[in-house]
């Protein structure tokens, strides 16, 4: 099966595969259209991508719908999300799990780290969501966190445990292609450097200072996005 997510552009992630409880319920990525290989998923997609959100009560359908781990299988959970083309990132979602009763908490922490080039994950922002309690029933909860406008291709998810269960459903992302990002600020500076071009100008200044001043302004532009990553080369390489 195969999911298509051009909304966000993301074409594929790889992680740890899920396990099983008990023999009873299954966590498992089932869908998954990429590799499996030493239990380890790589090059697909699958159930955290599929836009359907599993119920509060896993065992109605034997765990089906749920990615899920515990600290003896896999002690280090981490999730990589590659996308089409680099990427602004607004914020993402994860759709989870809480059953205090079978200690399926949300995770303690996550650390996101950002890769724009296919190299190393430089850049990171780490997120603690506020403890939850389900008390004796089932609960969803879906974690935003906010992603600071962080510019990507690539993004890593390294969770820690808060139980001994973390139970994801579905992943979303809020961002937009980075090139339509920078032309769009590209031109609101552009715009605003000519409007105050043009009051220099009615007030009598002499050109060099006005072409001085337009240039200022422009190379400004260019600086207040340098912090986002190799403006340059992430343009030629999209």
């Amino acid at each position: 099966m195969v999911f298509l997510t051009h909304h966000s552009g993301l074409v594929k992630y790889q992680m740890p595969q899920g396990n099983a409880r008990g023999g009873r319920y299954n966590f498992t990525d089932s869908s998954y259209d990429g590799f499996t290989k030493n239990h380890f998923l790589s090059a697909g997609l699958g159930t955290l991508t599929d836009g359907k959100l599993a119920p509060k009560d896993y065992a109605t359908a034997g765990g089906s719908g749920w990615i899920g781990w515990n600290t003896k299988d896999t002690p280090t959970p981490y999730i990589i999300f590659e996308f089409l083309n680099t990427r602004i990132f607004r914020s993402m979602t994860l759709h989870c799990n809480v059953r205090d009763r079978t200690k399926i908490k949300l995770f303690s922490k996550v650390v996101v780290s950002f890769n724009v080039d296919g190299g190393s994950f430089d850049a990171s922002r780490t997120y603690e969501p506020e403890s939850v309690s389900s008390g004796s029933s089932w609960m969803n909860y879906n974690v935003t966190i906010d992603l600071c406008q962080h510019i990507a291709k690539l993004m890593k998810l390294n969770f820690t445990y808060a139980g001994h269960w973390i139970l994801i459903s579905e992943v979303t992302f809020d961002s937009g292609k980075f090139t339509v990002f920078v032309l769009k600020r590209l031109e609101q500076h552009r715009r605003w450097a000519t409007a105050i071009l043009a009051f220099f100008e009615f007030l009598g200044k002499r050109k060099v200072y006005l072409l001085s001043l337009y240039c200022m302004l422009n190379v400004f532009c260019i600086q207040s996005l340098v912090r986002y990553g190799q403006i340059v080369k992430i343009l030629i390489n999209n």
